[in-house]
């Protein structure tokens, strides 16, 4: 499962070829969110609002963790949550991936 975060659609760089392993692997899924709506809109196939621990939670929950591996990349205080809201979800340190470039 791929969750992805960004400011409006256009903003994922690689968003076809997500969509495009997405649709030829059934292990991957991936679900687009957008913070900010286009003319009022959330447009088709993405979901609205940030990526916070619930969801990293339920979506945790739908996965078997010891097979899960994550990779987190953002904003450093951004990677800090999401990692302590994977672990409180049950997936192992060593499982969690991540860059902090900047």
């Amino acid at each position: 499962m791929s969750l992805c975060q960004l400011r409006m659609k256009n903003d994922c760089v690689f968003q076809n070829r997500f969509r495009y392993l997405s649709d030829r692997h059934p292990f991957f899924q991936v679900r687009f969110h957008i913070t900010g709506k286009e003319n009022g809109c959330v447009p088709e196939g993405f979901y609205y609002g940030r990526i916070d621990s619930s969801l990293l939670h339920q979506t945790v929950q739908l996965l078997d963790v010891s097979r899960l591996l994550c990779y987190v990349c953002g904003p450093p205080p951004m990677i800090e949550s999401m990692c302590m809201s994977l672990k409180d979800g049950g997936v192992e340190q060593s499982r969690i991936l991540y860059e902090k470039w900047w």
